[in-house]
């Protein structure tokens, strides 16, 4: 008699309400509230530290004082803070390319000017050499060590300088 009652309930499906009861009953073992609590918290977290992961170097110019926490995360995540790029935010207010004292040799002068509020890296400049016909006869580009422009421009800052350029060797009459 007990061996037909066993296989009279394997044969009988469950109720919908008594399903339903088993899965929230799942749900509210403490295991299960304590894992789900953990990753309530941590998610997000992850996700902040992700973001300010990719958004470092923003980060660092907006506001100065968290360089400090940041090149310790860095070092535990071997990554590096640099200069935040902006190229919207950089201007050449002016440039001069004058003939120096001896042939073949010229001098450079520019004006670049950052009008974000905050710092950002000074860019690498092309310059390019046309003839009279407007024909590009040279192009070089020059990094900001080359031409002696510091790596980081401030906020709101202008960098001045000059470059010696040389065309000798290269039989070109610049215009």
């Amino acid at each position: 008699e007990f061996a037909e009652d066993a296989v009279d309930d394997v044969a009988t499906p469950l109720p919908s309400f008594v399903k339903q009861a088993q899965r929230k009953a799942w749900w509210n073992q403490p295991a299960v509230r304590f894992v789900m609590g953990m990753l309530v918290i941590f998610l997000p977290l992850a996700l902040l530290l992700q973001i300010a992961m990719h958004e470092r170097n923003m980060l660092v110019a907006w506001k100065p004082q968290w360089r400090p926490a940041f090149e310790s995360m860095c070092v535990a995540l071997r990554c590096e803070i640099a200069p935040r790029k902006s190229i919207a935010s950089v201007v050449l207010t002016g440039s001069s390319f004058n003939q120096d004292t001896q042939p073949h040799h010229y001098r450079l002068g520019l004006s670049i000017q950052n009008q974000a509020p905050t710092a950002v890296a000074t860019p690498a400049l092309e310059l390019t050499l046309t003839d009279a016909q407007d024909q590009v006869l040279v192009r070089k580009v020059f990094n900001p060590t080359e031409i002696g422009a510091p790596a980081e421009l401030a906020a709101r800052s202008e960098w001045n300088g000059t470059l010696p350029v040389q065309t000798q060797g290269l039989h070109l009459t610049v215009s």
